[in-house]
């Protein structure tokens, strides 16, 4: 700490701050007006407010700068998943910059961050007209999460000296419960599918998903050489990913509890045997096939028959099949949560978390839990005859 006379009662005073995490000891120059002792009192008053925690660096650069430093950082410290890394950066360009990337690190307060909350929450009106709809609470929640994990770094850095996130409550997730169908309905669903080799192709993936409740991903990162059907079992290591125009990868499945065997309905060994019959048909009839050894793979004859067939491919030929019917509103993930919801009672919730393949069986009590219609019956058939 230093006190330097500048000109007549023109002082300056510079104070350094604790060691960074990188090794360097940053200092904070103020420039103090009156006489040297006035002068010495400001110095006083710069260490207080660096011993309680209350002095920072000035940023001459604005926020953007930051977030874009932050996720360089992070993308070399952190080394998250593509498709992670993927959503960290859309989060950033599409909700965090537009709106606070022009202000100083120093400028976002507490009431600035209540404010963004929100913003991204509330209805906008375009310039033609359209309202485009605000973040539902459980997408808002994660640009909270990217946010306060921004400035919390800030703050690491001496660049602010707190999170203002930390004063301000975040947006509460209100993911709504997860529908389930009925047998009746699976029965329709599956019937609605087209006799087309695409409609063929998602009923045998619906069918797979509906038997095994197993991740769209990791049907699609299925190989023949995982499914051993004179035992009735398949074994799920790997799920298929694509993050924007990359080319599609096979990546380990998120957690140990993830690597498992799940097993096989008769249902599901007749149709996977019919399955491979047509399948090999079809790679003959092509004369043209990628050998990926895929149960489910793609069936595009432009591009790459025989290759992975994407999630997002999976999903497009769903909806295509399903579009003007009453399940146009349903996902892949309809076949997961039925699944989980019919066998949930009927065996200990721990055996049914492991072969979902969830890191614990509380993830299922609080998301694959569903009150089925025919519970929903029983239950006034009960309280109805007590009163």
């Amino acid at each position: 700490m230093s006190v330097h006379r500048l000109v007549k009662h023109r002082h300056q005073v510079r104070v350094r701050l604790p060691r960074q995490p990188d090794g360097s000891r940053p200092s904070v120059t103020r420039t103090a007006h009156g006489t040297a002792t006035e002068a010495r009192r400001a110095q006083r008053e710069l260490l207080h407010q660096r011993d309680s925690g209350k002095l920072a660096i000035r940023v001459r650069g604005t926020f953007a700068a930051y977030c874009q430093e932050w996720f360089e950082a992070a993308l070399r410290d952190m080394k998250p998943e593509p498709k992670t890394a993927d959503h960290w950066a859309y989060v950033i360009d599409t909700h965090i910059v537009p709106r606070l990337g022009k202000m100083r690190l120093t400028d976002i307060t507490p009431a600035v961050v209540r404010r963004f909350y929100g913003e991204i929450r509330a209805d906008r009106k375009l310039a033609d007209g359209r309202v485009r709809k605000g973040l539902s609470g459980t997408s808002a929640r994660k640009v909270a999460v990217r946010l306060s994990a921004i400035l919390s770094q800030a703050a690491v850095d001496g660049l602010i000296t707190w999170n203002p996130c930390m004063a301000v409550k975040a947006p509460s997730v209100d993911t709504p419960e997860k529908e389930v169908l009925t047998a009746d309905e699976v029965h329709a669903l599956l019937q609605a599918l087209s006799d087309t080799p695409r409609g063929r192709a998602v009923r045998d993936a619906a069918v797979f998903l509906l038997g095994t409740g197993v991740r769209p991903g990791e049907a699609l990162a299925l190989h023949w050489s995982d499914v051993d059907l004179a035992k009735q079992t398949a074994r799920i290591h790997k799920s298929l990913e694509k993050v924007g125009k990359q080319a599609a990868r096979l990546k380990d499945v998120k957690t140990k509890r993830g690597q498992r065997a799940v097993p096989l309905p008769p249902d599901v060994v007749f149709m996977l045997r019919k399955h491979l019959s047509e399948q090999r048909a079809f790679r003959v009839k092509t004369g043209r096939w990628q050998d990926g050894d895929l149960v489910f793979p793609s069936l595009d004859r432009r591009k790459n028959p025989g290759g992975p067939w994407t999630v997002q491919a999976f999903r497009q030929a769903w909806n295509r099949e399903l579009a003007g019917t009453s399940f146009a509103d349903k996902s892949p993930y309809v076949c997961r949560h039925t699944y989980a919801t019919l066998l949930r009672g009927l065996i200990p919730d721990e055996e049914l978390s492991r072969i979902l393949g969830h890191s614990s069986s509380n993830v299922l009590r609080a998301t694959y839990s569903h009150v089925s219609e025919e519970s929903m019956a029983r239950v006034r058939e009960l309280i109805g005859a007590l009163l």
